[in-house]
């Protein structure tokens, strides 16, 4: 639900209620250079996790969820690190969500 009529304005309501939430962080970048596959990437804004294989975070490119893996898309090396298993190219959007 809802106050705002149009869909932008929903959309941000919404938003500002998801990021509240406690125990979740949501963060996102575009890539200024591209992030070399099997190099470390910090993850932005100072966001950290839980390491759990993937069950506390959750990494999106261009709106697709990877799977978290040595034989997948990335590898979590640290509580404020991962690598991913592709190079990343410029000005691609990632989002990175932490349950924990």
């Amino acid at each position: 639900y809802t106050l705002e009529t149009d869909v932008e304005g929903a959309l941000q309501e919404l938003y500002q209620k998801v990021q509240n939430v406690a125990g979740w962080n949501k963060k996102s970048e575009t890539t200024s250079a591209p992030i070399s596959s099997g190099s470390n990437h910090t993850l932005p804004g100072g966001m950290a996790y839980t390491l759990a294989s993937g069950a506390n975070l959750d990494v999106y490119f261009s709106g697709q969820l990877l799977m978290e893996g040595a034989a997948h898309d990335y590898q979590e090396v640290s509580t404020t690190q991962i690598k991913f298993s592709f190079t990343v190219p410029t000005n691609k959007n990632l989002i990175f969500s932490a349950r924990k």
